[in-house]
């Protein structure tokens, strides 16, 4: 199996949100199993955006909500450790939609938790987001009606999850019955200990870094680096990363980028610097698309309710890669696409380089013959920057990067 640019990539936008070009080649000169197992190293170097209380232009005396949203996205985005990222937010998705909507516990106190734990023991996983409060408020926020003990909200909750249409939110289905308290440490063994626990989390693993369709074959090398490892994360995603399906290319293009994912990941390709006009551009775009992360505390609406039609969610994809591409530094943007290539390139020669810079898998024939017309028969160079930032906004646009 060759390495090759365009697998660096690939591992920066499914175990990452994305990565910046220069990432990428740091990851290829590693080779493919090194730059694996440094994405897999939490503990290689520091991580600044987790270590500041309060991110640059954050206002503590603004609103919560959107402080704690603009906090989060900072974190995420300028995150020097794109696996840890990726999977606190994955684990943000799965379980906490309704603390936002509950407006508890603070929203940076979760990240923080389950970023500690993102890939660590499952086992150890589960009560330290039931004292942290994570469950708590997430039930909260899940159920409004009788007075239900928190072990039996963290019984049904945990154990009659079902992953909605939109994605891998879990869904909790109002408790039927009460039942005398328990110790909420024996609940959380004998969830773990569920034969079913281990099959529903490496399913959900496959399904957000690999394809949205489960193959059997694949799922049960995890669940068997699972047991190996007696329930850790990190086994479970070493195993995935290391799979043939991660790198098949059959299935690269499978995924759909999520909202977080789109504006994150061309952020990080571009090279624009993260200030509190750019975080509040992406909380706008994410507001706009529907997602739970910037929903109002208090809303009764389960997240998946409250997403537009998927045409308009997609509108709000190109408004804010216009933005990106066009509104905050153009001149920065075409010099980073440009950077390091010849003087003057054919214009296909161009879509090419500048496509794979993107991430984009594969190219289609009818994306390439548009941007085509856009570019003409001339040679582009770097100082037309017209020509540059147009071609780019064509290829944020296509189908094929709209899917990892």
């Amino acid at each position: 199996m060759g390495w090759t640019r365009e697998d660096a990539s690939h591992l920066l936008l499914r175990a990452g949100l994305g990565g910046s070009i220069h990432q990428v080649e740091t990851l290829y000169a590693m080779g493919r199993w090194s730059a694996v197992d440094h994405v897999m190293d939490f503990d290689n170097g520091a991580d600044p955006a987790w270590e500041i209380a309060l991110p640059p232009g954050v206002d503590a005396s603004a609103s919560r909500q959107r402080e704690e949203t603009l906090t989060l996205l900072y974190r995420l985005l300028g995150s020097t450790r794109p696996l840890q990222a990726r999977l606190t937010w994955f684990w943000l998705d799965h379980f906490t939609p309704a603390v936002r909507l509950a407006g508890r516990p603070a929203l940076d106190a979760q990240a923080r938790v389950l970023r500690a734990q993102a890939a660590g023991p499952y086992k150890a996983f589960l009560p330290a987001l039931y004292r942290s409060g994570v469950i708590d408020g997430h039930l909260a926020g899940s159920s409004s009606r009788g007075a239900v003990s928190d072990q039996e909200l963290l019984r049904q909750g945990m154990t009659r999850g079902a992953h909605s249409a939109g994605g891998g939110t879990l869904v909790i289905d109002r408790p039927a019955v009460r039942v005398a308290p328990a110790d909420h440490a024996d609940i959380v063994r004998r969830l773990f200990d569920r034969p079913d626990t281990m099959r529903e989390v490496c399913e959900a693993l496959h399904r957000a870094f690999v394809s949205p369709f489960a193959d059997s074959a694949q799922v049960s090398r995890l669940t068997d680096a699972w047991q190996a490892s007696g329930g850790r994360i990190a086994a479970v995603m070493r195993a995935l990363l290391r799979s043939h399906g991660f790198w098949d290319l059959r299935v690269r293009g499978g995924l759909v980028k999520g909202p977080l994912e789109f504006a994150a990941g061309l952020i990080q390709r571009l090279d624009i610097p993260l200030d509190r006009a750019l975080l509040n551009a992406v909380a706008d775009s994410l507001a706009r698309a529907g997602h739970w992360l910037v929903l109002e505390a208090g809303t009764e609406r389960a997240p998946d309710t409250a997403r537009p039609p998927e045409a308009s969610a997609l509108m709000q994809r190109y408004a804010f890669a216009r933005h990106a591409v066009f509104n905050i530094d153009p001149a920065r943007v075409a010099s980073a696409m440009y950077a390091a290539l010849p003087r003057r390139l054919a214009p296909q020669a161009f879509i090419t380089l500048l496509s794979q810079r993107l991430g984009i898998p594969g190219l289609g024939a009818h994306t390439r013959a548009l941007v085509t017309d856009h570019l003409g028969q001339h040679e582009v160079t770097g100082a037309q920057q017209e020509r540059v930032l147009g071609a780019l906004y064509l290829l944020v646009c296509s189908p094929e990067y709209q899917r990892c």
